[in-house]
């Protein structure tokens, strides 16, 4: 017997050596693709001005056009004008997101795929370079568009690019992010998302997190070998029409680190990471914009070339153990999402509250875990560097005890964790290297009594 993509069987002689016959075996039907890829997203923000500054100063976006309250934005990997709508509004969310189909015959079958389903829908006028496009709503109410028409980006003479295969040239403005790389979506029903998507768009589901009674907590779906374009996750506050976050590309994981500095100096509140996903495997850093949206920047994850549908399934149990390396998310990126709903949020970085330190006798309080500190040669400017990358929370979920750091010569702990103390004293140690001064903090062991 002889095997081929699948088991085969001796049959008539059909060409072969040997009067064998290939016969394959699939689980899964042939694939349609009748989407392309993502398109663009339209995010709604109630401080239009400042969540520009943030997209064009720190995340390095080019503005193209300006109409009315909107503005469109493109990253310099995009082939079509622009990636990202901008849109004055008096709360935050998502405006709509929209894919390209591969072809006019293409979008017609969706469209009629959509018709004959029921699912209430409408043309739009052409957008910016864009459409017409059909525009619908997913189970769980967000605005979707499929359009075929596009205008391609044509550089002005300062962005052309030296290679004629790339769209822009090269500005290396704050991340400098290429392109939209996904868009995550909150969901009563993540399973009838996803299956709408599967069976009415053509995406390929490539992870799950399903619970035993079939129900499901995430799914990452793509219409490319990329491992998610379009993202559903449980909505826990049972919300509708909610946005998690958009994610922007960058080239390496160098560059999400680059951009994790960009925004500490900016003053920007990094909520999570950088750090590395356990879907898809990428590296990510996630910031609010000024108007209240959460934002990604990612690099990395894996590609899907297997042609057969074959989704890597976890229950709750394995992905709440965490399998990869990184710190955990906060509890924050369960429930936040756009438009808000319930009390208003703290700060993005006070969600990892302190570990609380047990009673002694007397009402005093015992010191944390043994901690070691370890010495980082850093000097003068750098030291509160250091201080900074662990207040602004970047540090927080790898070093959580570092709120509950001790006094030099003390065991107590600060007596306000929550509060920023003092940067301890420079101190003189002797090194392989010579002598050097050390914050007097790193001299200090913290041990259990």
């Amino acid at each position: 017997m002889r095997v081929a993509g699948g088991s085969c069987r001796r049959a008539a002689p059909a060409g072969l050596a040997g009067g064998w016959r290939i016969v394959y075996f699939r689980g899964v039907t042939e694939r349609w693709r009748d989407v392309a890829h993502i398109g663009h997203a339209e995010l709604l923000t109630p401080a239009p001005e400042a969540s520009l500054e943030y997209f064009t100063a720190l995340l390095g976006l080019t503005v193209v056009a300006e109409q009315g309250e909107s503005w469109y934005l493109r990253g310099y990997g995009d082939y079509e004008s622009y990636c990202l709508k901008l849109t004055a509004s008096p709360s935050p969310g998502l405006g709509h997101m929209a894919v390209r189909a591969w072809s006019p015959e293409a979008l017609a079958r969706r469209v009629s795929w959509l018709k004959d389903a029921g699912i209430p829908g409408g043309w739009v006028e052409p957008e910016a370079g864009k459409g017409p496009a059909y525009e619908f709503t997913d189970p769980d109410g967000h605005r979707i568009r499929i359009y075929y028409e596009t205008s391609k980006y044509v550089p002005q003479a300062g962005d052309r690019p030296a290679m004629k295969s790339n769209h822009q040239r090269y500005r290396g403005v704050g991340a400098n992010v290429r392109r939209l790389e996904h868009v995550n979506l909150m969901a009563s029903d993540v399973r009838a998302c996803r299956e709408f998507w599967a069976d009415g768009l053509g995406l390929r589901t490539f992870e799950i997190i399903r619970r035993d009674d079939g129900s499901e907590d995430g799914a990452w779906l793509s219409s490319t070998v990329q491992g998610h374009e379009v993202i559903y996750v449980r909505d826990y506050l049972a919300g509708a029409g909610r946005l998690h976050h958009l994610a922007f590309w960058v080239d390496s994981r160098e560059d999400v680190l680059r951009a994790a500095d960009l925004m500490n100096d900016a003053g920007v509140p990094i909520e999570a990471g950088p750090s590395r996903h356990i879907p898809i495997q990428g590296f990510y850093l996630y910031t609010r914009e000024p108007g209240g949206n959460r934002v990604e920047v990612c690099s990395g994850g894996y590609l899907g070339f297997d042609p057969d549908d074959n989704p890597v399934i976890w229950t709750p149990t394995e992905y709440a153990a965490k399998p990869g390396w990184g710190a955990r998310l906060p509890a924050t990126f369960r429930t936040y999402g756009t438009p808000p709903l319930g009390v208003p949020e703290e700060s993005a970085t006070s969600d990892w509250p302190a570990p609380a330190l047990p009673e002694l006798s007397g009402g005093t309080r015992a010191p944390g875990p043994a901690v070691i500190v370890r010495d980082f040669g850093f000097r003068g400017n750098k030291a509160n560097k250091l201080r900074n990358y662990h207040d602004h929370g970047l540090g927080r979920g790898r070093c959580p005890a570092w709120r509950h750091w001790a006094r030099p010569g003390s065991t107590e702990p600060h007596a306000d964790p929550h509060s920023r103390p003092q940067v301890p004293p420079l101190v003189t140690r002797a090194s392989a290297h010579g002598r050097r001064r050390v914050p007097a903090r790193c001299q200090t062991r913290r041990t259990n009594h």
